[in-house]
């Protein structure tokens, strides 16, 4: 039996094939599965100041599911670190009362970052309180 013939850049061709086989034949195509196309993110990036900035970073781009609101993004950041988690959460997994949501320059108000969707090419800005003199 001849080996699977590799494809230029890629390797073996290995199943599912198109006509519905699995296993090692050469020169089939693959058959690209449905959930990899719906599982493609979108990029979102994520400014901290201040305190914040300390724990989380001054600015990552995170990739979160398409469709994913402000608060799923939230739990990605808290997820990056135990530091992260704990500056953003409460031990109940609330959003801690003293953090500023900001979504593309305007400031969004706790109770709707369940709801807000976000976009590929967004940026979220997180502020702990400010108090100045």
């Amino acid at each position: 039996m001849e080996a699977a013939r590799a494809l230029p850049g890629k390797g073996p061709v290995r199943g599912p094939f198109t006509d519905g086989r699995t296993g090692d034949r050469p020169g089939a195509q693959r058959v690209r599965p449905v959930f990899e196309e719906m599982k493609r993110g979108m990029q979102v990036r994520v400014r901290a100041f201040a305190r914040l900035r300390e724990v989380i970073g001054g600015n990552r781009t995170l990739e979160v599911p398409e469709g994913a609101t402000m608060s799923r993004l939230l739990a990605a950041v808290g997820e990056t670190s135990k530091e992260a988690g704990e500056a953003l959460f409460e031990e109940s997994g609330e959003l801690r009362g003293y953090v500023i949501l900001m979504h593309n320059g305007k400031r969004v108000r706790r109770a709707d970052a369940g709801t807000l969707v976000l976009a590929d090419g967004d940026e979220v800005a997180l502020f702990p309180p400010v108090a100045g003199g």
